[in-house]
């Protein structure tokens, strides 16, 4: 049985207002709610996101991983949003939204003698924002924890609109809630653009590799597959990475033109999170 009811319930949602928001009919969401029928794909993503929770926990089971693996759901996932980590460099301050989770893990880093003060020097976390975040702490000045109940956070939508943006999923196959929330984020990430246009630069924003170098340039590269593996390999490392070690951040196999990084001068990366579940998943 799903918690379909206990999920609404908590919202004080009723059935209709769940109806009117996906486009269907009171019917057939309490179908749904009973488990008479079975919730369409689209639905069940417009559902999490309504109820503010991953689809496993709607569903009160554990997702068949061949479906992840097909890309049918996102692999990120959301906790309670907390704030902000606001982090300053000597060029400027780079702002990422956090889960709770993350917000626990970053404080513990802060306070103790393994995290800034210590022999780490690398710190590797993720934001709302579709970004899995590597840093160099020999770059950072200060680094702040701020609740949204002090600031408001940077902008993000849920984990399956940046997933509907990796796999260029068509928009007519989104249900209604997710289509809202990936043409908001179209729009944000496109700029001044319209149309096509800024459907694939929104594309080509959540995955790409970003590279920020310690003057704050930021140089935007494809995660392709020689590229991905070098980011499984600094994963892999993290926070053991020696000095003057290098990341490949553009080329392939065989070709001549491969170009690497050195990451002493890097002050941060950012690799498009929902790509790196996929690599570290299948790898």
């Amino acid at each position: 049985m799903n918690r379909f009811k206990e999920l609404r319930t908590r919202l004080g949602m009723r059935q209709k207002d769940i109806a009117e928001k996906l486009g269907t009919t009171q019917q057939t969401v309490a179908r749904w709610e009973t488990g008479q029928a079975a919730i369409p794909v689209a639905q069940l993503k417009d559902l999490a996101i309504l109820f503010g929770c991953r689809i496993d926990d709607l569903l009160d089971v554990e997702v068949d991983e061949r479906l992840r693996k097909r890309g049918e759901f996102a692999r990120a996932e959301h906790g309670t949003p907390w704030g902000t980590f606001s982090v300053r460099f000597a060029f400027g301050e780079r702002l990422y939204p956090v889960d709770e989770t993350q917000r626990r893990r970053l404080s513990e880093k802060l306070h103790s003698a393994n995290g800034f003060g210590g022999e780490e020097r690398w710190l590797a976390f993720d934001a709302l924002d579709n970004r899995r975040v590597y840093l160099n702490l020999s770059h950072v000045t200060t680094a702040w924890l701020l609740t949204d109940d002090l600031e408001e956070m940077p902008y993000f939508v849920s984990p399956e609109a940046y997933r509907s943006l990796t796999v260029e999923t068509p928009l007519e196959q989104l249900g209604p809630v997710l289509a809202k929330e990936r043409e908001e984020i179209v729009s944000m990430l496109g700029g001044e653009l319209s149309g096509d246009a800024a459907l694939d630069e929104a594309i080509a924003a959540v995955t790409s590799l970003k590279v920020i170098d310690a003057q704050g340039q930021v140089e935007h590269f494809r995660l392709s597959d020689t590229t991905a593996t070098s980011i499984f390999v600094l994963e892999l490392n993290v926070p053991d990475i020696p000095d003057n070690a290098f990341l490949t951040v553009s080329g392939s196999e065989g070709e001549c033109d491969l170009r690497f990084s050195n990451l002493d001068t890097v002050a941060a990366i950012e690799a498009p999170l929902e790509e790196c579940h996929r690599l570290f998943a299948d790898a």
